[in-house]
């Protein structure tokens, strides 16, 4: 069998950069996993890319390995799965000082409010397959540039998971209570591929 390449983004608490150096709760599961299994790897093996690039990668090179990865109906077939890491709730989240609320997904199409999302993550690909407008998703290069465009009021909303959206905004010197989650989309499995 060929080697495998293992592929990771930030994506805290499961992976992330501290201090130049990989860590997180699937970098430490990765390890013990290669430790488990007599693998001579370790986290500083494993390549850190944005999103786009790390899921493009995963579609088109054979043996590679992304991670963490939200399992979807949709991306099913592309992929051969291990997990699950955890369980993520993505959803619509509002600056705090921007009061927005919404009933339902169909309020926020009404609206035309705009949202802030980083292409092919869970967030675009769910709030596309809830038939979401394209023309009001607004791509963002990473999760530090779509929290900007929220904080700055480029956008009204960002899909992205509440939990990690909450870590990525701490870690920039928001308070905890600076995102408002306003509509939960999709609960979902974490997993590696």
């Amino acid at each position: 069998m060929a080697p495998l390449t293992f592929i990771t983004e930030e994506y805290p608490p499961y992976n992330y950069l501290d201090n130049q150096q990989l860590t997180g709760v699937s970098i430490d599961l990765l390890e013990a996993i290669f430790a488990a299994t007599d693998t001579p790897l370790s986290r500083h093996d494993v390549r850190y890319y944005p999103w786009v690039r790390g899921y493009e990668l995963a579609l088109s090179q054979p043996n590679t390995v992304l991670f963490s990865t939200t399992r979807t109906p949709a991306r099913e077939a592309s992929f051969h799965w291990v997990g699950p890491i955890a369980q993520d709730r993505v959803v619509l989240l509002a600056h705090r000082d921007a009061p927005i609320t919404i009933d339902a997904l169909s309020q926020a199409i009404d609206r035309d409010l705009t949202v802030a999302v980083i292409r092919e993550d869970i967030g675009a690909q769910a709030l596309l397959e809830a038939g979401y407008p394209e023309r009001l998703l607004v791509p963002a290069i990473d999760n530090r540039s779509a929290l900007s465009m929220l904080t700055r009021g480029r956008v009204d909303l960002w899909a992205y998971s509440a939990d990690v959206a909450a870590w990525i905004a701490e870690s920039e010197g928001y308070s905890s209570d600076s995102l408002i989650p306003i509509h939960t989309q999709r609960i979902f499995a974490i997993l590696c591929h």
